[in-house]
């Protein structure tokens, strides 16, 4: 059986990642790419898909009006990509909070920390978080990263990192075999 997959507004090097991923031994195919929620719901009224990943800028976008998308287009199946900003630090901090302290705010943290806390509290679709590492570059497909739920990973460097291949696998692993349904996951190095 093969899974259908509508994404909303990707970046298009995320596309490009996610479509590799993809087309490389998996049961998935991406059946429509979306640059605004009306494009969205009329690609999954019209296809039916399995699921919707959303991976938008949270600070140009409306939680709400996408999660209403979804719920109209009658997927009961949406991934959402919320950014590392709402992940936990090993002080307790959130990484947002670590990195306002080092001067730095990123424009997409505190809309998605938002977002996040929108999504939580939707009942009635199967909804995943998914949080990045907080350096995504684009790099190479190895397969090979830990995942976690809250916290943020580092690795013995102590950097927060994943390539945006690995990303994409992780999120083609959690479409294809769900094991956070109505939580959300990280995936790092």
């Amino acid at each position: 059986m093969t899974l259908r997959i509508v994404l909303l507004e990707p970046s298009p090097s995320f596309a490009r990642s996610l479509k590799a991923a993809l087309e490389h031994d998996r049961s998935c195919t991406i059946i429509g790419h979306a640059t605004d929620s009306r494009h969205a719901l009329a690609i999954a009224e019209q296809a039916r898909p399995d699921a919707v990943v959303v991976s938008v800028k949270w600070n140009e976008n409306d939680v709400n009006r996408i999660i209403d998308t979804i719920r109209k287009s009658g997927v009961k199946r949406a991934l959402f990509v919320v950014g590392a900003g709402s992940l936990i630090r090993k002080d307790g901090r959130t990484h947002f909070d670590h990195m306002m302290e080092k001067g730095v705010q990123p424009p997409t943290s505190k809309p998605a920390m938002l977002a996040l806390d929108a999504i939580r509290a939707i009942k009635d679709l199967e909804w995943t978080a998914v949080s990045p590492a907080a350096a995504i570059p684009a790099g190479t497909r190895t397969g090979k990263f830990r995942r976690g739920l809250d916290q943020f990973l580092v690795d013995s460097k102590g950097e927060s990192r994943i390539s945006r291949e690995d990303f994409a696998i992780a999120i083609v692993d959690e479409i294809e075999k769900p094991k956070h349904i109505r939580k959300r996951f990280t995936a790092a190095y």
